[in-house]
Order: structure tokens, then sequence, then C-alpha cells
């Protein structure tokens, strides 16, 4: 299916490419990586057509790193959505999400200071941008993150912070940590 679409696609029609690109994407019949190299391919032809002004390749890669997350590769998915973080804006919805996905990964191979972590700067990130709902899924991550590493990885987050001269006990509240801690 996908040689199809890079053919429609170096013969030069973008439009047909694009709409067939679009009703495989719709349908969810691809493997991760033909999703992919789709997904790619739709926004080389929102490009070439000039329908998309700027592409948006923080948001893509954050794409591509929930799809080798999928695949089983997550230091690949981690280094992707590093890039999609330095790439997005700051303080949009985008750089919340990079900063989510992190955590997630960070927590499920086990690194749970650097799931902290991301999970309190996705937090801090939406609060401080007014983003409520992004805010509400960063403060559920985060009780989720406390949880799983406990009073260690907080006190470990606290003292690499304090390094830096931040206060992380500004940023978290005592009595969530101890309502927390006993769940």
């Amino acid at each position: 299916m996908t040689l199809w679409l890079d053919r429609l696609f170096r013969m030069g029609d973008y439009q047909r490419c694009l709409a067939h690109g679009r009703r495989l994407l719709k349908a969810g019949v691809l493997t991760p990586g033909e999703r992919l190299r789709v997904l790619v391919l739709v926004e080389r032809c929102r490009r070439a057509t000039g329908s998309v002004r700027q592409i948006c390749s923080a948001r893509l890669r954050l794409v591509s790193a929930g799809m080798l997350r999928a695949a089983g590769r997550p230091q690949q998915a981690v280094d992707e959505a590093f890039r999609a973080l330095q790439e997005a804006e700051p303080l949009s919805p985008l750089q919340v999400r990079a900063q989510l996905f992190l955590s997630r990964v960070a927590g499920a191979t086990g690194r749970l200071v650097e799931a902290l972590a991301f999970a309190l700067a996705a937090r801090v990130t939406a609060a401080t941008c007014g983003m409520g709902w992004l805010e509400r899924r960063a403060s559920d991550l985060l009780a989720l993150q406390l949880r799983a590493g406990g009073w260690t990885a907080v006190s470990e987050l606290a003292s690499a912070l304090a390094a830096q001269g931040v206060d992380v006990y500004e940023y978290l509240d005592l009595a969530d940590l101890i309502s927390s801690a006993r769940e």
C-alpha cells in the first residue's frame, strides 16, 4: 500500500496521494511502521500542495516517538520525543504532551526520578499556560509517578534540583505527597 503512495508522490500527484493517505490512516489497517511512512507522506503532500504553511516537525516527531514505543524501541522513542520537546514552542500544549510522553516512557523503563521530573515539568508548564485539561492529566501522571517512585525518588529529585537552585517543594504539595504515599 505504501509503495503505491510513494509512486504517486514521486509522480507529483500530491492531491491523490494526500487523499488516499488520509483514507488509509482513517481505516486503521496499517502496521506501526507503515503508519509512520504514510504520516510522513501525508505531511510531505500537504507541504507540496501548499495546504499547510509550515510543517510542525515537533508534532510529527511526537507521533513518530509513539510509533517507536509501540514497536518496542523505547530508547529511540525517547530520542525522538526529546527532539520534539526541543522543537516545540515554549509553553505550548505540544511541549506538555512531549513531557507527559517522556514521563510515561521513563516510568515504564524504571527511571523513576526522571519520570517524576518530567511529570512535574508538564504540570508546571500546563498550569503556567492555563491549560486545565493538560494540567489534570499531568497531575494524574504525577500522582502515579509519586506512588511508583516513593519518597526516594522525591528526595533524589529534590536534591538534584536544589543543586540548580530550585526548591521542588514549591511545586509539590506535601499533603498530596503524604496522601499518595499512604495509598
